[in-house]
């Protein structure tokens, strides 16, 4: 297997006063020692030995997942973890050793190498790093002369069962999909593809190719009717915001949730996007659950309604959708839905389209985006209480609508949910960078100028609140409402990589779209 430096995402804007500059390597001299030097990847693993084939030349790779071997290019490298070979890589210069390359680029056969040494040093199989110092041995009950070989023939109706170190380990096609939706890049896959909603009502579905970086996307509805676009973008900040070569799009990237806004016949739009499932779902994965939604301009029973609603989705295929108006009044729905490819198809009790529902199967719970028909969109959470790890740190995208004509504000940065107690939560943000946003209209285009980051703020929220619909209460689990300075709801889901918000803060509407799950 021969491996050449991979292509790094991390790309630059020449023409733009934000540039995030790439590293450069220094020239060495001829008197300085030759050395072969990379990294090990799967995340950011430690503890695994990389030696130049048929030698004693050994390195272990540190905290960084970086290693060092005093030879030259061109080299011929084992990987081990243990006593057990990962394969061998022939390198010509500096290269990240990942799972797709050890693999072919075989997707789903790396994603099973991925998440079993993520669950053999004991990590989630979406943690960004983990330790494998301490693995000595693998024993899947097949042979081959690596790890990747033996996994290839143990895989059995989606389901790997290994022992390591003497302990049961076994990986599932959930742990594939997380670990896909996680590591496009590191799994071979290349490309991230999110489904999404407009505050309009078209559906949306973004698929970004992160080697060569281009996106290519087909919006459909009844706004914008069938628009599709492919278009070169350029990284405009620490592999999170994204711009179209054209500057009229512009896109804010994790593996838990896409924030794009996009410019059609001079006018911008807002989408929001979840990624869509490597391994699809069925009808089973959703029947029986309950989601809470994040609503943000839907229509309905002549209102429009930014809020927090709940539908359920009945074992028999009826739904039940609950939520309140502005001055507190009920709202009910109730339909039927279907399934098909990963989104749910409701149909209110007139049998007129309601609401498409795409789903994500997440490790512990599920998240959707929900399309309302006649305008408005959803991003939901399936209804599971607040656990320990939701209370962690988040990169966020705020975004202040209005700051004046055609001009909006956004700001990077990253914000840390702290358990109070049982019932609250104190939310501190911390912004690292601020844009005004200038909507030019005439040429279809949208430009930043850096402006000072705001203050750091605090403030409390009630965690899993109940929500009273004519006397009956209904549980609104990973959902978090402020009322002191920031009067909104929050959704916080970690499993997931989500953190959402719509919220009034001085009289202004503001957005924030945060995950704990950079892409790699």
């Amino acid at each position: 297997m021969k491996a050449t430096g991979l292509k790094p995402i991390v790309g630059a804007i020449a023409i733009s006063a934000f540039l995030i500059g790439c590293g450069g390597g220094s020239g060495s001299g001829a008197s300085e020692p030759q050395k072969v030097e990379g990294s090990v990847k799967a995340s950011v693993l430690k503890g695994v030995k990389v030696c130049v084939k048929d030698t004693n030349i050994c390195s272990v790779t540190d905290s960084n997942g970086r290693f060092s071997l005093d030879t030259t290019y061109p080299a011929n490298l084992e990987i081990s973890v243990g006593d057990t070979k990962l394969g061998d890589v022939e390198v010509t210069g500096n290269t990240d050793i990942t799972p797709a390359l050890l693999a072919d680029n075989n997707v789903t056969l790396a994603a099973y190498l991925g998440s079993l040494l993520h669950k053999a040093g004991g990590c989630s199989v979406t943690s960004y790093y983990c330790d494998l110092s301490k693995v000595k041995s693998f024993d899947l009950n097949a042979s081959g002369d690596t790890l990747v070989d033996m996994i290839n023939k143990a895989v059995k109706n989606g389901e790997l069962y290994a022992k390591v170190d003497g302990k049961e380990v076994n990986v599932t096609l959930s742990d594939v999909d997380a670990y896909v939706t996680a590591n496009p890049i590191i799994s071979g896959r290349g490309e991230i593809t999110y489904q999404g909603a407009m505050t309009l009502g078209d559906y949306a579905e973004f698929t970004f190719d992160l080697k060569d970086d281009v996106v290519n996307y087909q919006i459909k509805g009844n706004v914008l009717g069938k628009t599709s676009s492919k278009t070169k973008i350029y990284n405009m900040y620490n592999n999170l915001l994204y711009v179209n070569s054209d500057a009229s799009n512009f896109y804010y990237l994790t593996s838990g949730v896409m924030f794009s806004t996009i410019m059609q016949n001079g006018k911008p739009y807002t989408v929001v996007g979840i990624p869509k499932n490597y391994i699809a779902l069925s009808a089973s994965d959703v029947a029986g659950k309950t989601y809470n939604i994040l609503l943000r301009g839907v229509k309905i029973a002549n209102e429009t309604i930014t809020s927090i609603g709940t539908v359920t989705l009945n074992a028999n295929n009826t739904f039940v959708f609950v939520t309140k108006d502005f001055n507190g009044n009920a709202i009910n729905v109730n339909g039927t839905w279907s399934f098909s490819d990963n989104k749910v198809y409701l149909k209110d009790s007139n049998g007129n389209d309601f609401m498409i529902m795409a789903v994500k199967k997440g490790y512990f719970q599920s998240i959707a985006i929900a399309d309302f028909v006649n305008g408005g969109f959803g991003l939901g959470v399936e209804s599971e209480p607040m656990s320990a790890s939701d209370f962690t740190g988040y990169s966020y995208i705020k975004f202040i609508q209005n700051v004046g004509e055609n001009k909006n504000e956004i700001c990077l940065g990253s914000l840390r949910v702290k358990k109070v107690d049982d019932s609250h939560a104190q939310i501190d943000e911390r912004d690292s960078k601020c844009f005004m946003v200038y909507i030019n209209t005439n040429v279809n285009a949208v430009f930043f100028e850096e402006v000072p980051a705001e203050e750091p703020i605090s403030y409390n929220a009630v965690i899993n609140p109940t929500m009273e619909v004519n006397g009956n209460y209904i549980s609104l689990n990973s959902v978090a409402l402020s009322k002191e300075g920031v009067i909104g709801a929050s959704i916080i889901d970690a499993d997931n990589g989500i953190f959402a918000q719509l919220s009034m803060r001085d009289g202004k509407e503001v957005a924030i779209l945060g995950s704990n799950k950079p892409i790699h």
